[in-house]
């Protein structure tokens, strides 16, 4: 086991269970304690075999997997967009109501979550092309883009569509930093997004999935006052329904849920995994973080995010001359 698997471990996912089942003794769990173990531990086991799994590897073989994972995730997400939309056209056909497009899915609740790690794979596809341009030939780099981007647009979340207009800026200011008259363009590029944006952004506010986290974070401002234990410790994973008939959608409810012990142990394990591979894995964290904050951070399902920084920091490593673990 590397040190950064022992850190994972001893860091996140040992105190986790201990907080666990300190909350199913003191009150129950809505959904069973070995539901709750399993879904904000399984995640980071996962990792923590990501790590051993990728380390001690050098480039070109850390090349061949990210190959492997790049393909297997496409064909994944694509096949996952195909079929959830297509069961959706046969029971309402057209239809403007765009929520009955984000349901069916084979693998998700609804299709926020597949646009989670059609960013994560978005970026994890950038990237590795800066690393490893011969991975593919230069147009399949942008088959494979142009087509996630059609499937991002497919999950019909409008989230993800802001956090990746803002990746899409921010990626063009910092590549074209060093150029005064690029800079301006990318500046007056995102300006023009945020524009062209508006219409999406006043859709989302008068929608009624916006003011659920609005509820949520007002319930959160209300919790805190006074109540320091539930605070710290939180009400239990999953009973957050039980208190403010709401689910914990994003970052606040489930620190609502965890407490904010939890919270600490979180930030400092996806702060060190977002900054092991230097500037690679900051990005890619990126899509993760935005959208944690503002909507949805899918605690469950984040192994596919843990799989992809894992192999972009091992390989970060590599192409830099080190090796990852060692």
């Amino acid at each position: 086991m590397s040190g950064d698997s022992f850190y994972v471990l001893v860091g996140y996912v040992i105190p986790v269970v201990i907080l666990l089942l300190t909350q199913a003794i003191s009150h129950p769990l809505k959904y069973g304690v070995v539901n709750e173990v399993g879904r904000h531990v399984i995640p980071f086991v996962i990792l923590v075999m990501a790590i051993d799994m990728v380390r001690s590897r050098g480039f070109v073989e850390l090349q061949g997997l990210a190959r492997i994972f790049i393909l297997s995730a496409f064909w994944m997400l694509m096949v996952e967009t195909i079929v959830r939309v297509g069961l959706s056209f046969m029971q309402v056909g057209v239809s403007l109501n765009f929520y009955a497009y984000k349901y069916n899915s084979l693998l998700y609740p609804d299709s926020n979550f597949t646009a989670i790690n059609i960013l994560v794979l978005m970026v994890f596809v950038d990237q590795s092309k800066k690393m490893s341009e011969s991975m593919f030939s230069n147009s399949s780099w942008v088959l494979i883009r142009w087509i996630l981007l059609a499937g991002l647009i497919l999950t019909f979340s409008r989230t993800a569509y802001l956090i990746y207009a803002l990746y899409f800026s921010f990626r063009l200011i910092v590549s074209y930093r060093k150029s005064v008259f690029k800079m301006l363009f990318s500046i007056a590029l995102m300006l023009a997004l945020v524009i062209l944006i508006g219409p999406v952004y006043s859709a989302i506010v008068e929608d009624g999935s916006f003011l659920t986290k609005i509820d949520i974070l007002s319930a959160a401002m209300d919790f805190v006052d006074g109540k320091f234990g539930s605070y710290m410790l939180g009400v239990g994973s999953g009973n957050l329904l039980d208190y403010i008939d709401r689910e914990s959608h994003n970052i606040i409810g489930l620190m609502m849920e965890m407490g904010f012990i939890w919270l600490l142990i979180l930030l400092l394990i996806l702060v060190f995994l977002a900054f092991r591979g230097g500037k690679y894995t900051a990005w890619l964290a990126f899509p993760v973080v935005l959208s944690g904050v503002t909507a949805l951070f899918p605690i469950a399902y984040l192994g596919f995010y843990f799989v992809a920084c894992a192999l972009l920091t091992a390989m970060a490593h590599a192409y830099d001359g080190g090796v990852y673990g060692e």
